[in-house]
């Protein structure tokens, strides 16, 4: 058998041994992706969201400050759409708070309780806790993954 039919023969088999699998969004070789955020929920347009992503506990949810990446996005019709290019396949939290008087911080109440709308990943909520990066943690090892948060006031 010549060089060009066998690639053809190897092709074919490897072909058909993944044909009843879900599509693999994975590009040969690819070793970052994009991750899309996609936040709704929010009770008004006034101020903005800002959306940190998270690659480990510390900080999570609530410190900007040591967060991978960050951005702040403008609300339209009780919706915000972020996205993060070229992120490392690795585990992630996203955390977001609706900055309805664009202050720069998530004002919180007596015993700490926000006042303004937030959301984590995986719409982890607790009546007396934050939540843990564990909680809200997921894997980027696609070329795109998405995440939609619900706000909650």
């Amino acid at each position: 058998m010549n060089a060009g039919r066998l690639l053809l023969a190897v092709v074919i088999t490897a072909s058909s041994a993944h044909a009843g699998s879900p599509a693999i969004e994975v590009a040969q070789g690819a070793t970052s992706g994009i991750l899309v955020v996609t936040i709704e929920g929010f009770r008004n347009v006034a101020g903005h969201a800002r959306v940190a992503v998270f690659n480990r506990n510390s900080g999570f949810p609530d410190d900007e400050s040591v967060a991978y990446r960050k951005v702040v996005a403008s609300i339209h019709d009780g919706r915000a759409d972020v996205r993060f290019d070229d992120l490392p396949f690795a585990d992630y939290a996203v955390s977001m708070y609706h900055d309805e008087n664009d202050d720069g911080k998530l004002n919180k109440g007596l015993f700490g309780v926000p006042k303004e709308g937030y959301g984590v990943s995986n719409n982890v909520v607790h009546a007396r806790r934050a939540p843990k990066f564990e909680e809200a943690r997921f894997r980027l090892d696609a070329t795109t993954h998405i995440v939609t948060i619900n706000v909650h006031y």
